[in-house]
């Protein structure tokens, strides 16, 4: 008599499906596969922040330095000084004016800026979005904390990697002036406003003076009574200048043949 029902067909392996143990590895390789796609993708996007972050400090430094290039000294040139907070690139504060009215010779001083293209907000934080540590008392040095926040760590973002150099030495010479006493005075700006410093004693050195365009001039004499005999521009950029006073009367040296 013939088997009543269904008989059972043994399926081939292949059509049966994974077994657990095999998905536990599919789902485990499929993990490892998005964490790494996740952390190649955050690599990136910190690499980009980080050059970002170069470019602006360099802008930064150029708007408080001004650029060479171009003849010009930014915000220090302008006021004399570093700014109190670097939102004063791109709003004056309690700085006075740019203007040239009532200055020696002209030399324009005050706040000229914007000196950045940014929001106050903005130009104080990094591509992290965290402020920047700005070496106002110091040397001047900007700061990036970079990608892990923390400052002091190997991935802190440093311009300049030496430090700025905001202020010179600018040395005058004086020759002609037998033994008669000399009086130099260097005008130059002091938060926008024009100030002076005065030597009446050789040899004429003036440390620390704010890098920017200056007017040096002679007086014979000391005190109310000197009398003005010469002046000149002289602009003060890598750390030092010098410049050469010869005084009527002096005779000129003959020429090496």
């Amino acid at each position: 008599m013939p088997e009543c029902g269904f008989r059972r067909r043994m399926l081939p392996r292949a059509e049966l499906g994974a077994s657990l143990p095999e998905l536990v590895i599919l789902a485990f390789l499929v993990a490892v596969g998005l964490l790494g796609g996740v952390s190649a993708a955050q690599h990136a996007t910190l690499r980009h922040r980080t050059e970002q972050t170069k470019k602006e400090l360099r802008l930064i430094y150029r708007a408080l330095m001004g650029d060479p290039a171009v003849d010009t000294f930014g915000f220090v040139g302008d006021l004399g000084e570093l700014p109190a907070r670097l939102e004063h690139l791109v709003v004056s504060g309690e700085y006075p004016a740019y203007t040239t009215s009532g200055h020696v010779l002209g030399v324009g001083m005050g706040w000229a800026g914007p000196y950045l293209a940014k929001t106050p907000e903005d130009v104080r934080l990094d591509e992290f979005g965290r402020a920047y540590s700005f070496d106002r008392d110091g040397d001047g040095q900007l700061r990036s904390s970079g990608a892990d926040g923390l400052f002091g760590t190997r991935d802190d973002i440093v311009f300049p990697p030496s430090g700025s150099m905001c202020k010179g030495t600018l040395h005058v010479d004086v020759s002609g002036a037998g033994t008669a006493p000399v009086t130099v005075i260097v005008y130059g700006s002091s938060a926008g406003v024009e100030s002076q410093r005065f030597a009446s004693e050789r040899p004429f050195v003036f440390e620390q003076v704010p890098l920017g365009l200056h007017v040096v001039e002679i007086r014979r004499g000391t005190g109310p009574e000197s009398s003005q005999l010469s002046r000149k521009l002289v602009p003060l950029r890598d750390g030092s200048a010098f410049v050469a006073f010869r005084l009527p009367g002096e005779r000129s040296e003959a020429p090496t043949p």
